[in-house]
């Protein structure tokens, strides 16, 4: 299968996935409140982030609206001895999955699971409190005893400082400056949201669930400012401020867009909500189409210099039209590749060389990322030359 084909198989595998979820949960489970705020996440507080080659955030948020889905399902029919039968081994299934995508799973999962229990009124029951303890110690397992160089333990590392630096390091999160630059062109839609689900449950005096998606929403919130504090790439803080959607998405498809009162006016608000989304998103596409022409013209000047394996500092290139380089190794090497294997080549742009230095003196070795390494390569697909890395020490035209 040509190299092409499989790019273009593996960017369909993203609406692939997210419209297995969507029919599982709309017509399988017939959950249209999960379905709903399936969709809110997907167009509300994105823009760039929608470019993203990555889905372990959107798959964990994914599989947080199928537990509840599930579990609205198997509470209707708790009668059926087939369901009550795999409520439990389902349940745990969809924990799994969702959890081991992402290191805050545990809150995309922990919160339509006590939703659905305090909702229900079931929160006394057995079922919520075992998958909560199945959680915890899911947690507990791959959370707490992380390393603080992984990803799991740099999340959480933060949070082990002292309470006044705690403090110190919320009130000047890099969070609330991409908040305050982003509000009107991100978050205006989200604040609609948040506005209408707190007050149809205080006209509902739907009191505990208030307070549970407050209280929740505002812990997630803290740890996030603190855990990012020195900020990242646009995409990244937009991808992590995500799960704010389903914190009041969840309930506000659940007491306005699906109560009987309010048939067309939640049409209307969800339609408003879905054309700014697509507008949004669609509006920030070009930049996408530089940043592929722009690492085009970058391994272009390297092969014109005799180079096909480079390693760059950042301050050489024009970082505002690469948005961002984490994957700036492998990326390239996909790019080139796509005219043959003859045409492979790679461009590592970091400012971490201390971490990679023997690594680049290794002929033999490809670094798609900092921090891993690859010493064999599909010969089909691509062709590096067995030479070090070169270090290259101007800025790019």
């Amino acid at each position: 299968m040509p190299l092409s084909t499989i790019v273009a198989v593996y960017s369909f595998s993203f609406v692939a996935v997210a419209f297995l979820f969507y029919t599982i949960i709309n017509y399988i489970l017939k959950n249209q409140v999960a379905a709903l705020t399936m969709l809110l996440i997907l167009v509300t507080g994105m823009s760039k982030s929608y470019y993203r080659p990555t889905s372990e955030s959107n798959l964990a948020l994914f599989a947080g609206l199928l537990l509840y889905a599930w579990l609205e399902y198997s509470h209707a029919y708790r009668e059926h001895k087939q369901v009550v039968t795999w409520r439990y081994p389902i349940a745990l299934l969809i924990i799994v999955l969702g959890y081991f995508s992402h290191p805050l799973a545990v809150f995309y999962l922990s919160f339509p699971l006590w939703f659905h229990a305090l909702d229900r009124q079931v929160w006394k029951e057995y079922h919520p409190l075992l998958l909560t303890a199945f959680l915890g110690f899911l947690f507990g397992s791959r959370i707490l005893l992380a390393d603080s160089a992984t990803h799991e333990g740099s999340i959480y590392a933060e949070l082990l400082v002292s309470p006044g630096a705690l403090v110190d390091t919320l009130t000047s999160s890099y969070v609330l400056t991409f908040i305050r630059s982003y509000y009107v062109e991100l978050y205006i839609p989200f604040t609609l949201i948040l506005l209408i689900a707190i007050l149809r449950m205080m006209y509902l005096r739907y009191w505990s669930l208030l307070a549970y998606c407050t209280v929740f929403a505002v812990i997630y919130f803290c740890i996030t400012c603190i855990s990012y504090h020195r900020g990242e790439s646009d995409m990244q803080m937009e991808k992590i401020l995500l799960p704010l959607t389903l914190f009041f998405g969840l309930p506000f498809s659940r007491f306005f867009l699906t109560h009987p009162s309010h048939k067309y006016m939640g049409a209307l608000v969800l339609t408003f909500l879905l054309l700014v989304g697509i507008t949004r998103i669609d509006n920030v596409r070009y930049l996408f189409h530089k940043r592929l022409e722009y690492y085009h013209a970058l391994m272009e000047q390297t092969q014109a210099s005799g180079y096909r394996k480079t390693v760059v500092n950042p301050e050489h290139v024009q970082r505002h039209l690469l948005r961002y380089h984490w994957a700036s190794g492998v990326e390239s090497l996909l790019i080139s590749s796509l005219d043959g294997p003859d045409s492979s080549s790679t461009l590592l742009i970091t400012d971490q060389t201390d971490r990679v230095k023997e690594s680049l003196a290794e002929p033999d070795k490809f670094i798609p990322i900092v921090g891993w390494t690859v010493g064999t390569l599909n010969a089909d697909y691509f062709s590096l030359p067995e030479v070090p890395y070169y270090v290259w020490v101007e800025s790019f035209e």
